[in-house]
């Protein structure tokens, strides 16, 4: 993976949780639509991507 600065990866990780907690939620409670399952599924993906990118040392 490319390796990009450590607060870009961080910043884009943080945003990527914002958009999966109340998902998360939702489906927790088992009031999700079929939709908010498959955007749940898609930015979990997502999270676990920007988890793997490579950041160079400090």
């Amino acid at each position: 993976m490319r390796k990009i600065i450590p607060d870009t990866a961080n910043k884009l990780f943080e945003e990527v949780e914002n958009v999966i907690t109340p998902l998360a939620r939702v489906v927790k409670l088992g009031i999700a639509t079929d939709e908010e399952r498959s955007r749940l599924e898609i930015w979990d993906i997502c999270s676990v991507m920007v988890n793997g990118v490579d950041t160079p040392p400090d």
